[in-house]
């Protein structure tokens, strides 16, 4: 059986100027520029049939994913729930996710409470590299930052 490639949509409040989410697009186009991902704001295209879309690089909301296609497929990436507001909408799209990975204890707390499956992940950012002059040569070289 061959195997039916999905458009990757990446889904998270970007290109708003946050500095911790715009580094977290940094971070997933570099490791996913093989894959060809579209960055959204929740926006996705209806006549594509199902897509595969990654969230992640802040606190979950709804509106993040309720616009994707029917059958699409939803794994989380560093996210947050820090709020315990609007949970059981929230608790009821996370259910259908494939992958949960949330940033801190407090997000793992809440999915325990709400009867998710999640797994930590550290956020992605510390994936990213940095460039920068080191030495008196002005030599630049890459640095991954911790």
């Amino acid at each position: 059986m061959a195997r039916v490639e999905r458009p990757l949509y990446c889904t998270g409040f970007y290109g708003q100027g946050n500095l911790g989410d715009e580094a977290f697009v940094a971070v997933l186009r570099e490791h996913l520029a093989d894959l060809s991902p579209t960055f959204t704001d929740g926006k996705f295209p209806q006549d594509q049939g199902p897509l595969d879309v990654v969230v992640g690089g802040g606190e979950f909301e709804p509106w993040m994913v309720q616009g994707a296609p029917e059958g699409s497929r939803f794994y989380g990436i560093g996210m947050g729930l820090v709020r315990d507001g609007v949970r059981e909408e929230r608790a009821a799209w996370l259910r259908r996710f494939r992958f949960v990975g949330l940033r801190d204890v407090v997000s793992m707390y809440l999915a325990d409470r709400w009867d998710i499956t999640a797994s930590f992940s550290a956020d992605l950012v510390y994936l990213m590299r940095a460039r920068g002059e080191h030495g008196h040569h002005g030599r630049h070289q890459d640095v991954l930052v911790p």
